[in-house]
């Protein structure tokens, strides 16, 4: 999982598939409910790693831009 960038607004710019901070890897399917909604989990160092960038970088209101691959 990647993290691209935080912004006031949810428009999408062509850097957002392009590759961001990493968060974790091996940021794999966890479970389906064969509906065609796929669900993801971060392991612990993910979700770490995950607070801290928030922590730095997000306000309140802000959009995050996450990515699964680069």
């Amino acid at each position: 999982m990647y993290v691209n960038r935080v912004a006031a607004n949810s428009t999408f710019l062509n850097s957002d598939f392009e590759i961001g901070t990493k968060i974790m890897d091996d940021f794999v399917l966890s479970t389906d409910d064969n509906n065609g909604v796929a669900n993801y989990s971060l392991d612990a160092d993910g979700q770490a790693n995950l607070f801290s960038y928030l922590q730095n970088n997000w306000a309140e209101g802000d959009y995050v831009f996450c990515t699964d691959s680069p």
